[in-house]
């Protein structure tokens, strides 16, 4: 009788491991998407200048490789190829840099600048931006004989908000909500609801 009613105690045991399983996994997946987080960084080339002898017409190799404060991990541009038959050239579209962890907020670019003959400069800067809808005002870099004038512009993405694009909020109007969300990413309640 004894290990009959044991063998009938097991499922029980089971199902209950199994819950205690599922919970569990169910909260790290919890914690998982309370720390991801999309942010976008765009980098735009206003204007450059370069003071040195370069014989016309310059080729220039730029790269960018920028990381925050907290994320060490960096990734870098490919390498821009700008030919010029003066010593001035200005950049057309932004280069983008997608990202799948918290902006902190602080921003380290270090720059790469060379001909096709020499090195001419590296040069690392330091900004705060905050995300934002418009491009930063520019500001010019220099190091030796070269100037550099960059804006930038960061953007939370994939229903992200906030300072830190760490706020998940999906705006809908469906019958498991009617709200949209706004900057920080708090939900505001469509009209009539």
């Amino acid at each position: 009788l004894l290990p009959a009613l044991h063998a009938s105690s097991q499922p029980s045991r089971t199902r209950l491991d199994m819950a205690a399983v599922f919970s569990l996994g169910f909260s790290l997946l919890q914690l998982f998407v309370l720390v991801q987080a999309d942010y976008r960084l765009e980098i735009k080339l206003v204007g450059y200048e370069d003071s040195s002898s370069c014989t016309e017409p310059c080729q220039y190799e730029i790269t960018f490789c920028p990381f925050t404060i907290y994320n060490r991990t960096t990734f870098c541009s490919d390498v821009l190829m700008y030919e010029t038959n003066s010593n001035n050239i200005i950049g057309g579209k932004p280069f983008v840099f997608n990202n799948t962890r918290n902006w902190t907020g602080q921003l380290q670019l270090e720059i790469q600048i060379r001909t096709s003959h020499k090195f001419l400069a590296e040069i690392t800067i330091m900004e705060d931006l905050i995300p934002s809808k418009h491009f930063s005002d520019p500001v010019v870099y220099s190091e030796r004989t070269v100037s550099i004038e960059l804006s930038f512009l960061v953007s939370c993405v994939n229903n992200y908000h906030g300072p830190h694009c760490a706020v998940l909020c999906e705006e809908r109007d469906d019958e498991l909500g009617h709200f949209t969300c706004d900057g920080e990413g708090d939900k505001v309640c469509l009209q009539g609801y």
